[in-house]
């Protein structure tokens, strides 16, 4: 009987050790659980990096390269055009010349070396002359009108500028000008340097494409 009752009591130790075990192992699992943060769907689309926005033409903002440059503004007809500081303006009846500083000091050199040599080649200076067209005429015609066609004619853009071109001498430009026809006007650009053969720029010389660029009439 006593061996009976030994017996039952062991049996009801080791059920309740087994309780005991189990519910110290459950509630184990249940802190670690609680401790462990649940990632939600939101935090997952939070946690894929940004995609930066790819510039567009609204925001992308061009620089002006002539925005420090003097302008000349001729009250006589009614233009104004923008210049370097390495230029200045010399003006006679004839027009207005815009004359690189830097060629005009190798001009008055050159000619005190030499006096009996050939005319000096202003090739970066730059003439501008205004002409009445109250006929408004097509510049092609201005130019037969008044004799002063040119060995090779052509309609062209340069610099954005819609104008008339001709040349005196080979492509590379011995003599060039560059024409707008407007408000019932011719204006002549004259040495405007050398064109490429489709007349569409000039070469080697931005300077001078940046000054054509700017002209303008005011009224």
């Amino acid at each position: 009987m006593n061996t009976k009752i030994k017996t039952e009591v062991a049996l009801v130790i080791i059920i309740i050790q087994a309780i005991i075990i189990g519910c110290v192992v459950w509630m184990s699992e249940k802190k670690q659980s609680i401790l462990i943060p649940q990632t939600t769907q939101s935090q997952v689309i939070q946690a894929v990096p940004s995609q930066e926005k790819q510039p567009t033409h609204q925001n992308i903002q061009t620089v002006d390269a002539t925005a420090g440059w003097q302008v000349y503004q001729d009250k006589r007809y009614d233009f104004e055009v923008k210049y370097p500081s390495s230029y200045f303006i010399q003006i006679d009846k004839n027009g207005v010349k815009l004359i690189n500083k830097e060629e005009d000091a190798q001009k008055k050199n050159y000619y005190t070396e030499c006096k009996d040599c050939p005319p000096f080649a202003e090739n970066k200076s730059m003439t501008i002359k205004i002409f009445s067209n109250l006929d408004n005429l097509s510049t092609a015609d201005w130019l037969k009108q008044h004799q002063m066609e040119h060995q090779f004619e052509k309609d062209c853009q340069l610099n954005g500028l819609v104008g008339y071109c001709g040349l005196n001498g080979t492509i590379g430009g011995a003599e060039t000008f560059f024409y707008l026809n407007s408000n019932k006007k011719i204006v002549e650009f004259s040495n405007v340097g050398a064109v490429n053969s489709k007349f569409s720029a000039m070469i080697n010389d931005p300077i001078k494409n940046q000054i054509l660029s700017t002209f303008k009439f005011t009224k």
